[in-house]
């Protein structure tokens, strides 16, 4: 190679072999059309039959006034939580926190009383086909999430089921459990 030669290819850059023509480009494209329909058509119709074996989830919310703390100091309130007269300082400590109230409500909503009693009034071991409480309550505990508001001290209840009326219901469940078991 001479030197006009060697001189000639540094001055090439290096993109302009990757260049392709357009026409080139729409020729190719429309040569392949049958094959890109085809593959086209096949993913629009697996993607629209696993959109139809996904099921439908839906998902209730409550939302509950922060509860007031002289109603946890009440000895008949303490006596009820504890679930008899005495009441012993191990459970005490940690369950009456009076700067979290709404912490109390939470873990008495996430308690095995609770959840039973929702187990049992909606029959939810032979809807989760579970034979066992505690596998069942596993999966009320996954489905609920209750979280406290650290500011104004809500508390939220989001329920979420393939049912959309037994996700309202759950929801209220909850708070009627909540309510019967703090009176």
């Amino acid at each position: 190679m001479n030197t006009t030669d060697e001189q000639h290819l540094d001055d090439v850059d290096d993109t302009s072999a990757l260049e392709i023509p357009v026409t080139e480009l729409v020729a190719a494209i429309w040569q392949r059309r049958r094959w890109l329909a085809k593959v086209t058509g096949l993913g629009l119709l697996f993607a629209t039959g696993i959109a139809f074996l996904i099921p439908n989830t839906y998902t209730s919310k409550a939302q509950l006034m922060p509860p007031d703390p002289q109603a946890l100091a009440n000895t008949s309130t303490l006596n009820v939580l504890a679930g008899t007269g005495a009441i012993a300082p191990s459970l005490t400590g940690g369950l009456m926190n009076m700067r979290s109230p709404s912490g109390t409500f939470i873990g008495i909503l996430y308690s095995q009383t609770a959840q039973d009693d929702i187990i049992n009034r909606f029959d939810l071991r032979r809807i989760y086909n579970r034979k066992l409480y505690i596998d069942t309550r596993k999966i009320l505990t996954k489905r609920t999430t209750i979280v406290d508001d650290k500011k104004s001290g809500i508390i939220s209840i989001s329920v979420m089921d393939r049912d959309r009326y037994r996700a309202r219901d759950l929801a209220q469940a909850y708070i009627e459990e909540l309510d019967k078991l703090v009176k």
